[in-house]
């Protein structure tokens, strides 16, 4: 490379664990390429789309079960499991992005609406 260009990563890695005898995988046979916009809020540089988020948790997760999040950025993660009762764990380590992330975070929990039946 002469110093002038860097070459950008065209993917993101997800990675996911379950234990032994547990399957949660309510999709079948998807594709492992997703097409949303890019996230339109802005209140993180790299934010991803909410509804790509949210699908990737319902796809692979139960009510009740726990998402960790290691890189949490604006909190696109953990707004989508508090919309859709899953428990979060969420590391961010720039303060002003954990306090975004704090805030909408607890907004979702206050919008969130169990269902009554």
């Amino acid at each position: 490379m002469n110093g002038e260009y860097v070459y950008l990563s065209g993917a993101e890695l997800c990675v996911w664990y379950k234990p032994r005898g547990w399957n949660t995988f309510s999709a079948f046979c998807k594709s492992n390429v997703f097409e949303y916009p890019c996230g339109t809020s802005k209140l993180h540089p790299t934010e991803k789309n909410y509804k790509l988020i949210e699908e990737l948790i319902l796809d692979n997760t139960n009510e009740g079960d726990m998402v960790l999040d290691m890189c949490m950025g604006s909190g696109t993660t953990g707004a989508a499991c508090a919309y859709n009762n899953r428990n979060f764990i969420g590391f961010e380590l720039d303060k002003e992005y954990f306090h975004i992330a704090e805030k909408r975070i607890r907004q979702a929990e206050l919008n969130y609406q169990p269902s009554l039946f």
